[in-house]
């Protein structure tokens, strides 16, 4: 399965980065294990507290905003786990 999503930069839409990337790292790894998340957002800043290693890290422009577009690769438990399970 695959999710692809775009949220809030804190450009419009006023977030609390922190809490909100934290939250969407967190709602992926406990709710969507074997799947693949790419998101794309401008908020550097905010993306170091979604809290997962993304597999993939492409650099472009949203309009003139410099922006991530990553992909997180789910699976259920540690990486360690799913390393001996492969």
């Amino acid at each position: 399965m695959f999710i692809v999503f775009n949220p809030p930069y804190d450009e419009r839409i006023a977030v609390d980065g922190e809490k909100f990337y934290g939250n969407i790292g967190t709602t992926l790894k406990h709710g969507y294990p074997d799947t693949q998340a790419w998101m794309i957002t401008s908020n550097l800043e905010a993306l170091k507290h979604v809290g997962l290693r993304p597999s993939r890290k492409i650099k472009l422009y949203n309009g003139k905003l410099e922006s991530r577009f990553v992909c997180y690769k789910m699976y259920a438990g540690s990486k360690k786990t799913k390393k001996q399970q492969d």
